[in-house]
Order: C-alpha cells, then structure tokens, then sequence
C-alpha cells in the first residue's frame, strides 16, 4: 500500500473535518488517537531500513590493520563501530514494536467499544490494518462519501469513547 499525500493514507481526499471537530485543549481527537498504531509502524519501518544501511555500511566497510594496537583498549574499528550501532538500532526498533503493539491492543479495545459492526468494522480496516479508502471501498463495496459518511459517525463515537474514559480516570 503505497502512503498518500498527508501521512494517513488517503488524507489528501477531504478528511480534514476532525481538525477542527473533538479536539479539546491537550487531548488528541478521535482520528489522531487511532493514527498512532500507523505512525508507529511508518517509524519502525524507517528504523528498520536504516538498520539495513548500517549493516551494509559494516559488511563494506573493512578494518584497518595497525601495528600499534596489540591489546583491545585500541581504537574501535568502522566494523565494530557499525555492529555496535545496529545492536542499538535494533533494540530501538524491538522497543518500537513493542508500543506499536500496545498502542494497537488499546486502539482494539476503543473499537470494540463502538455500538455499530459496520463503523467499528471500517475503524479496524483503517486504523488496524492500514488500509487505503480505496481498498475499503472495494472491500465493503460502499461509495466514498457512504465511507466518508460511516468514517465521520465512527469517530464521532470514538470522541464520546475517549471522553469517557478520559471523565473516569479523574
């Protein structure tokens, strides 16, 4: 699935109604609450492919043999220096995984909170699985404004969900 214009895919297609609807002061709306499980994998999926840049850079790179360094307290070479920060990438990228799994169970959880099968069927397909209006529209074979129109309730039904929730914590 290839990313749109914007950084939902699809967002360029005249979503831009939840900007200015929901939103109370320091709490997010109801589309950017479920926008996170996306934007964390976007982030992870770039993580991962500057891992795989470092780990070409070490499989290029080759160590600099040196007379003077006898014991292991020398210089690090470019090869150790690579291996060392894709270990580090790699447990950022294993701590990415992990909230995106977070985030996408409690994202789950709000949607399974949602009276209609048919809104919270088309949050799951956007906000779950990262599908495009496009593939929505084929799936459920509803017209784009019907899929527009069921998205509008389904956030609205999520913004009353978050106020909840956010009304018992305190």
């Amino acid at each position: 699935m290839g990313i749109q214009s914007g950084v939902f895919p699809g967002e360029n297609r005249g979503e831009n109604m939840e900007k200015t609807q929901g939103k109370t002061a320091g709490k997010p709306s109801a589309k950017e609450y479920l926008k996170r499980a996306y934007l964390l994998d976007l982030r992870i999926k770039s993580k991962e492919q500057q891992l795989l840049a470092v780990r070409e850079m070490a499989t290029k790179a080759t160590s600099t043999m040196s007379a003077t360094r006898v014991s292991g307290t020398g210089a690090r070479s470019r090869v150790e220096e690579y291996g060392s920060k894709a270990v580090d990438l790699e447990a950022v990228i294993q701590e990415s995984a992990a909230r995106l799994i977070a985030a996408k169970y409690e994202i789950m959880q709000t949607i399974e909170l949602v009276p209609d099968e048919t809104r919270r069927t088309l949050l799951e397909l956007r906000y779950l699985n990262f599908w495009g209006w496009g593939e929505i529209e084929e799936m459920t074979r509803f017209s784009h404004s019907r899929a527009m129109e069921i998205h509008r309730d389904a956030l609205r039904d999520v913004g009353r969900i978050i106020e909840k929730s956010v009304q018992n914590r305190t």
